[in-house]
């Protein structure tokens, strides 16, 4: 997805919980298309962060942020933030498997908003949501396993994830499991599983029109 993105212009990536950075990282996928890219890498982890910072130092167009997307203002506000991305051009909001440990009190759709108003017209916005309809072993499974952390799952019906895109419009084949979103034509696709998994992950990207 961040490839075919960068394909059609975008050069401004900002990946909000990003976990420890991997190979390729989304900076470098985008690279592909767009060697101007820029990234910012914003997770709440301090391991995250330091991992960040050590993987990420040969690249003066790309930062790695210690903050907690609970506090959007906080992020739009850092100086790295501030000096990398130009909020006048387009840029995609990455939120991959990460507001699925918002809660419901905690105003996930207030956070994608905050974004959404500091986010010129062309921009795109991507999110991954553990799905209410999963099956519920794999639910109690992960609640099991995040038991007593700070990351307690709220898992969302179709209708609550597809709320979060408000002034987005929908692109590709819209909110669909992530192993079958694709842009273009299904036609000789390769099913990436032989069934779909317990755990139901879907995903989709919106592009902002105005």
């Amino acid at each position: 997805m961040v490839g075919q993105l960068s394909e059609q212009g975008i050069r401004q990536y900002i990946d909000l919980g990003t976990g420890i950075p991997t190979y390729p990282n989304v900076h470098e996928v985008a690279r592909k298309a767009r060697p101007d890219v820029r990234a910012i890498y914003v997770d709440n982890d301090p391991v995250v962060y330091m991992h960040a910072q050590v993987m990420l130092t040969d690249s003066p167009t790309v930062a790695g942020v210690h903050a907690d997307l609970r506090r959007p203002a906080d992020i739009l506000g850092h100086p790295d933030v501030v000096e990398l991305i130009d909020f006048t051009e387009p840029v995609c909001v990455l939120m991959v498997g990460v507001l699925h440990f918002i809660m419901d009190e905690e105003d996930p759709a207030g956070i994608v908003a905050a974004f959404r108003e500091r986010m010129a017209p062309g921009s795109h916005l991507v999110i991954s949501h553990a799905m209410a309809d999963s099956d519920p072993e794999a639910i109690a499974q992960l609640a099991a396993a995040t038991a007593g952390s700070p990351a307690q799952p709220r898992f969302r019906t179709r209708d609550e994830v597809l709320a979060l895109f408000d002034g987005f419009e929908l692109i590709g084949p819209g909110l669909v499991p992530v192993q079958d979103w694709h842009v273009g034509p299904d036609d000789g696709r390769i099913p990436l599983l032989d069934a779909p998994p317990k755990l139901r992950i879907e995903g989709a990207a919106g592009r902002l029109t105005a």
